[in-house]
């Protein structure tokens, strides 16, 4: 498997433009004309029984009068009658790059009654995501560095070519999108989000920001205060991450995180992954059609796996399959086992590079890490952590590499925000793609914020997870803008045995 596929998968969570650097002077959204939303039914069975529509916004916010681009914005209405509802609730999934609109009724499906009948779900795609302009399309990546299926990792050499390699195609990648590239960061979106408040016409929001949403949360508080009614940061980002220090966060992350799953796992899962990885290294599986399967498409699949632990049950079967195929004394039940697990992990023929996060997360991060700092950092993270958090370190390391560190408008530095109704910070304390001390930096930030720490992996937890104390206290807050008295802990909810 080529490390870009895995890198790919992972920049989620780019050489130089004639102009990168944006102009700080700024138009705000109150200084824009913004109609109200002409709502329709929606298109697609995805979205039935929702309503669609779009706001206009200039593509630069910092020059008055530049061309527009139009935003999807979409809602499910409020159950209850009239006098019962109190505002809207917009969510943000994450990403960067994950669209709004294909997954509003399924988190409608999740919320509770009580908070479906006082507030109208309201989501958006992203300036340059999915349905929102401006379009920008894939790259073909050239690179393609290739780990070893079996035997040593020289860590530190693979994640220098992965580094100068991608940094060719994120040249060449940001040249050829110049048009819409500088334009997609945070700095902008926010004020979008401001324009989508206003053409709802309310004068305040309740705001749930999942994963990179919180970093849209956190930044949209930050500039405008006033119009925060309430505030959910859920799978929270460090508020002064670095290109650095997001990528030295990998250094320990993932094994804490593949930690907290083996212990659910169980000491027999355990053994049995432990059994495997050592084969692993030695070996490779191979179907009775040739097709292999490899220590890389079982590292991806537990890096997927661990901050989702509505998979873990899953992870536990795919485990047994690896342990059959590799080691059953039954020749028949080996190439089963061992076609089941090809099967699992087609090979990937796709070779484009979806370089949008990194143009999102390399106009917020500031600093620029080499290809030296690179190979430093994943050979430490490999020596903690093996092939997770080697894995995991590379992905990172290299998320800005080609990206000039004067790309696109940055976001201001943190300062302390002080809101009318404090936000609610939610994170597991063994989440590997926002470790929870990030998310207690992000805490502090705000003025008598209240904190929840879930003792788990999940990377997004309200309405996530089974546990009565996260899924009580937030919806409680979200409804009544009170929060508990302290920080809670809440205890490990089990996932739903399939």
């Amino acid at each position: 498997m080529q490390i870009t596929r895995l890198i790919a998968a992972g920049v989620a969570t780019l050489l130089s433009l004639g102009q990168t650097a944006l102009p700080a002077v700024a138009s705000t959204p109150d200084a824009v004309r913004t109609d109200a939303i002409h709502w329709r039914l929606c298109d697609g069975s995805q979205l039935r029984g929702a309503e669609c529509g779009s706001v206009t916004v200039p593509l630069d916010w910092a020059v008055p009068g530049s061309r527009t681009i139009r935003l999807a914005v979409a809602r499910v209405p409020a159950s209850g009658s009239p006098d019962q509802r109190i505002g809207v609730l917009m969510f943000n999934p994450g990403g960067p790059g994950s669209p709004g609109l294909p997954m509003l009724t399924t988190v409608a499906s999740w919320l509770p009654a009580d908070v479906r009948a006082r507030f109208d779900l309201v989501t958006w795609d992203p300036r340059g995501v999915d349905q929102s302009g401006p379009r920008v399309d894939l790259c073909p990546a050239v690179g393609h560095a290739t780990p070893p299926p079996t035997g040593p990792v020289d860590w530190a050499a693979l994640a220098a070519s992965t580094f100068d390699e991608r940094a060719t195609d994120m040249a060449g990648c940001l040249t050829a999108r110049s048009s819409a590239a500088p334009y997609l960061g945070t700095w902008f979106g926010i004020r979008d989000l401001d324009a989508i408040r206003r053409a709802l016409s309310e004068r305040q929001i309740t705001l749930w920001g999942m994963s990179y949403g919180t970093t849209i949360g956190r930044a949209y508080s930050q500039q405008y205060p006033s119009r925060v009614r309430a505030m959910v940061l859920d799978g929270t980002i460090d508020p002064a991450s670095t290109t650095a220090s997001y990528a030295r966060e990998q250094i320990s992350a993932a094994s804490t995180g593949m930690a907290r799953m083996a212990a659910w796992l169980g000491p027999r899962s355990r053994a049995t992954l432990r059994r495997v990885q050592t084969a692993l290294d030695e070996r490779v599986i191979t179907a009775p059609d040739g097709r292999t399967v490899t220590r890389w498409n079982l590292a991806d699949t537990l890096l997927n796996s661990i901050p989702d632990q509505s998979s873990w049950p899953d992870t536990r079967d795919l485990l047994r399959a690896f342990r059959v195929a590799l080691f059953d004394r039954d020749a028949g039940q080996r190439d089963r086992a061992a076609e089941l697990l090809a099967d699992a992990f087609p090979a990937d023929g796709d070779t484009s590079l979806d370089a949008f996060s990194a143009f999102v997360d390399c106009a917020d991060l500031p600093g620029r890490l080499s290809s030296a700092d690179a190979s430093a950092i994943t050979a430490q993270a490999a020596d903690v952590g093996g092939i997770l958090n080697g894995v995991a370190a590379i992905t990172a390391a290299v998320t800005c590499a080609g990206i000039p560190a004067d790309f696109g408008h940055p976001l201001p530095p943190a300062a302390t925000i002080a809101l009318t109704t404090p936000p609610m910070i939610v994170n597991s304390i063994a989440d590997p793609r926002t470790p929870w001390a990030g998310a207690r930096a992000a805490a502090n930030t705000f003025t008598g914020s209240v904190m929840i720490s879930y003792d788990s992996a999940e990377h997004i937890s309200w309405l996530r997870t089974r546990s009565a104390c996260i899924n009580g206290s937030v919806t409680a807050y979200v409804i009544t803008k009170k929060l508990p008295a302290h920080d809670l802990a809440c205890r490990f909810a089990a996932p739903v045995m399939p």
